[in-house]
């Protein structure tokens, strides 16, 4: 029986501020462009861009220290399994946080390569991290426990707010045109919005979702959302097609699909200059690149984004 890996990669460009972790006690500067890779290792690498045909990743986080023949000893504060998903916060961008098959998230401290917080939150594997755009301290993780745990940073000793999902949690995404709403994608192929207003601050809160869209056959391994066009959500899944809805009113309406030839679907995300470009990973290993704006119901729908896009 064989098996893909998939490794997740964070890219940080134009890495030009003052490096400060969530308590702002961080005094370390950093210019560059930077790279962090999560793999089966429960090692996680930073890579410097900037320095070609580097041999050696800037920065290793955990780790293993050393293996023998019976047991292995890892790093300090180091995962003990593999590394699932990895969230570098664009607030602070010092701050990575990292999700894991040993159950565990962890926020790191790149400056200083240290760990600064381990969450022992899920009961399984954790799959999914997302950090919110406006409120830059809070972190959503979606674990295989079938459940969505909303951490603040402010307040650490909090054990969280959890939504419970009836399957294992493939990825997650915070809107990035409001604040309060998240969409959660699913082992069973749905794919589920949630308010977090609706939510009780009880931490065992069962706040019913905002909407439930039935996306694709199987798995939905991808949810991702145009950061310059509200409610332009893109799904990707094992069942090889990528599908972009319209979230308006909390009514998912369905606009277009492809099949980008990337085989089954694992990661996605549009361009930050281009909001018509999507770019997709799948089991093939190529990456695959989208233009949207070319189909007609795209074109209809956000025709004046288009056209402020060519100005």
């Amino acid at each position: 029986m064989s098996y893909l890996l998939i490794i997740f990669v964070t890219l940080v460009d134009s890495m030009r501020s003052r490096f400060n972790f969530l308590s702002d006690s961080c005094e370390f500067e950093c210019q560059g462009n930077f790279i962090a890779v999560g793999s089966i290792d429960p090692s996680i690498e930073i890579w410097d861009l900037d320095v070609l045909d580097e041999v050696e990743p800037h920065i290793v986080l955990g780790g293993v220290k050393k293996k023998g023949k019976k047991s292995v000893k890892y790093h300090e504060d180091s995962h003990t399994d593999s590394v699932l998903d990895l969230a570098w916060n664009k607030e602070y961008r010092n701050t990575l946080a990292s999700a894991s098959a040993d159950k565990l998230v962890k926020v790191w401290d790149v400056a200083t390569g240290k760990c600064k917080i381990t969450m022992g939150h899920h009961t399984d594997k954790v799959q999914s991290l997302a950090w919110n755009h406006y409120q830059p301290q809070v972190l959503l993780s979606g674990s295989f426990d079938h459940s969505v745990v909303m951490r603040d940073g402010r307040t650490p000793s909090h054990p969280g707010i959890r939504w419970s999902i009836p399957v294992d949690v493939e990825s997650l995404a915070w809107n990035p045109h409001a604040e309060h709403s998240f969409v959660v994608s699913l082992e069973d192929g749905s794919v589920k919005g949630f308010d977090i207003r609706a939510a009780s601050s009880d931490s065992a809160a069962e706040a019913k979702p905002s909407f439930t869209l039935h996306a694709h056959d199987k798995a939905v391994c991808a949810a991702v959302y145009s950061l310059s066009v509200p409610n332009l959500l893109a799904t990707g899944s094992t069942d090889k097609m990528v599908k972009i809805w319209d979230l308006s009113n909390d009514q998912p309406s369905f606009i277009a699909s492809n099949n980008p030839k990337a085989g089954s679907v694992f990661s996605m995300t549009f361009s930050e200059d281009n909001p018509f470009l999507l770019a997709i990973g799948g089991a093939k290993g190529k990456l695959q690149l989208w233009d949207i704006s070319m189909d007609a119901g795209i074109s209809r729908l956000f025709g004046s984004y288009i056209n402020a896009k060519k100005v």
